[in-house]
C-alpha cells in the first residue's frame, strides 16, 4: 500500500525539478537539460542560442553607434518582463521546432528514453517523472528567451526583420554575423557617437595613448580570427569522424552510405594533431597580443586617474559604455553555459550515436500527426543541415564567448574606474565651490559688522 507520505516526497520531488525549469539563469538550463530526451536536436539548438548570444554581444559591440545619449544601452540590460515574455512565446510557437515539440516528445522518450539522471531518479520514485515534465514544462529555455529579447531590442519589434537564430553554417569568416535581419537604426545622437565599444572606450583615454590603442586591438583582433578559423576546420573534421561512426554504428539505416576506410579515418586524425598544434601556436599569439593591449589600457587608465579632464558628456559616455560592457560579459557568460550544457549531455549520453533513430523518431511523429507533416519535414531537413556544422560552430561559439567576456570583464573595469574618479571628482569640486562660498559668505559678513 502507498503511503501518504511517500506520495508526499515523490510530488516533492517532482515539483522541485519543474520549479528549477522556470527562471533566467544559466544554471536553470543545466536543470532544464536533466529532464530532456536527450536529442541531438536539443543540443544543436542550444548552439544555436549560444552563437545568437554571441552574434549578438557582437552587434553591441562593433555594429551599434555608442554615445552619451543613447538609450539602447539601458533597454539591453533591462530584464524580461511578462508582456515580453508572451510576445516571445507568441513568436517562437510558430517556429516548426516549438511548434511541435509536445507531440514528438512522448515518441522520442519511448524511442530514445530518457537521460542517465532522470532514468535513475525515476527508478527510484518509481515512476516517470520525465514524462510528466515534458507535458507541462516551458520548451522554450531561459537563456533563448534573453536572446530573442536582445533581438527584439536590436531589430524592432517586427519579428520578420529579425535573422533566424537555426540557420547557420561553419563558415568562420561570417560567424559573428547573422545571415539574414535588419538592424535598428540607432536614433540621432546629440553627442559624439562611436561606431563600436572599443572606440567609444579608447576615446576616453587620453590622446596620446588612443593610436597605440587602436593598433593593439586591431592585431587583437586579427589574431583572434586565425584562432577561429582553425578551430573551424577542426570541428569540420571532428564532424567527419562522429558522423562516420553513427552511419557506420547502424549500417541498416544507411544502406547507401561508404564508411570512411582506416587509412581516411588515420589521415584524418593526423590533420587533427596538426590542427591541435597550430591552435595552441594561435592561442598563444592572441594571449600576447591581448596581454599588450591590455597593458596599454591599464597604462592609459593610470594616466587618467591622476588627471581626469572629462567634460559631462565624456562620462555619460562612460556610463553607457560600462553598461554595454557588463551586458556583453554577462551575455557571454551564457552563451558559455549553453555551448558547455550542449557539450556536458553529447559526452554524457549516446547522442550522436542515436541520430539515426532520432531522424526515424521525428518521421514516425510526422505520421502520427498529418496535420503537422510540413513542420516535421523541416525540422527533420534543418536537423540533417545543422548537424553537419554545430560541432565547428560549438568550438568557434566557445572561443569568441570565452574572448568576449575577458575583453567585456576589462573594459567594464576601466569604465567603472573612469565613472568613480569622475564623480570622486565631481564631488571634490561641488565641496570646493560650497567651501569657497562659505568663506565668501563669511568675509561678507565679517565686512558688513
Amino acid at each position: 500500500m502507498v503511503k501518504l507520505k511517500d506520495v508526499a516526497i515523490q510530488v516533492s520531488a517532482v515539483a522541485a525539478l519543474l520549479v528549477s525549469m522556470s527562471g533566467c539563469s544559466a544554471l536553470k538550463e543545466t536543470f532544464a537539460s536533466q529532464l530532456e530526451v536527450p536529442t541531438l536536436e536539443k543540443q544543436v539548438n542550444r548552439v544555436a542560442v549560444g552563437m545568437t548570444i554571441v552574434r549578438e554581444n557582437n552587434i553591441m559591440s562593433n555594429k551599434m553607434q555608442i554615445s552619451g545619449d543613447a538609450k539602447w544601452p539601458q533597454l539591453v540590460a533591462c530584464d524580461l518582463n511578462e508582456t515580453q515574455e508572451k510576445a516571445i512565446k507568441d513568436i517562437l510557437y510558430k517556429d516548426p521546432y516549438y511548434m511541435t515539440i509536445h507531440y514528438s516528445e512522448p515518441v522520442q522518450r519511448q524511442m530514445l528514453g530518457g537521460s542517465a539522471a532522470m532514468n535513475q531518479l525515476n527508478s527510484s520514485l518509481g515512476f516517470d517523472v520525465g514524462s510528466i515534465a515534458g507535458a507541462v514544462a516551458d520548451p522554450i529555455s531561459p537563456l533563448t528567451y534573453r536572446a530573442v529579447q536582445k533581438l527584439e531590442i536590436l531589430y524592432g519589434p517586427n519579428s520578420r526583420n529579425w535573422p533566424n537564430p537555426f540557420n547557420f553554417d561553419s563558415s568562420a569568416k561570417n560567424f559573428l554575423s547573422f545571415k539574414e535581419g535588419k538592424l535598428k537604426m540607432v536614433e540621432a545622437s546629440k553627442s559624439d557617437a562611436y561606431k563600436t565599444l572599443s572606440d567609444a572606450l579608447i576615446a576616453l583615454t587620453p590622446v596620446n595613448y588612443q593610436k597605440d590603442l587602436k593598433q593593439a586591438k586591431n592585431d587583437l583582433e586579427k589574431a583572434e580570427k586565425s584562432v577561429v578559423s582553425l578551430k573551424g576546420e577542426e570541428g569540420e573534421l571532428k564532424t567527419k569522424l562522429s558522423q562516420d561512426e553513427a552511419k557506420t554504428a547502424h549500417p541498416d539505416k544507411n544502406p547507401d552510405y561508404t564508411p570512411l576506410s582506416e587509412q581516411e579515418k588515420a589521415d584524418i586524425n593526423d590533420q587533427l594533431n596538426e590542427l591541435t598544434t597550430k591552435i595552441a601556436q594561435a592561442e598563444a599569439d592572441t594571449d600576447e597580443k591581448e596581454a599588450i593591449y591590455f597593458t596599454l589600457l591599464d597604462d592609459a587608465t593610470t594616466a587618467l586617474k591622476s588627471d581626469i579632464q572629462l567634460s559631462d558628456e565624456q562620462v555619460k559616455l562612460a556610463r553607457n559604455v560600462h553598461i554595454i560592457s557588463k551586458e556583453v560579459e554577462n551575455g557571454a557568460s551564457e552563451a558559455y553555459s549553453a555551448f558547455g550544457v550542449a557539450v556536458a549531455n553529447i559526452g554524457a549520453q549516446p547522442i550522436l550515436q542515436n541520430f539515426p533513430t532520432e531522424l526515424e523518431s521525428l518521421a514516425r511523429a510526422a505520421a502520427m500527426f498529418p496535420q503537422f507533416a510540413e513542420q516535421f519535414k523541416i525540422r527533420i531537413e534543418r536537423l540533417a543541415k545543422n548537424a553537419i556544422y554545430f560541432l565547428p560552430n560549438m568550438g568557434m561559439g566557445t572561443y569568441y564567448a570565452h574572448k568576449q567576456s575577458v575583453l567585456a570583464g576589462k573594459y567594464e573595469d576601466i569604465s567603472e574606474i573612469i565613472v568613480e574618479a569622475a564623480d570622486a571628482k565631481a564631488e571634490a569640486d561641488k565641496a570646493a565651490a560650497e567651501d569657497a562660498a562659505k568663506k565668501e559668505k563669511e568675509a561678507a559678513e565679517k565686512a558688513n559688522s
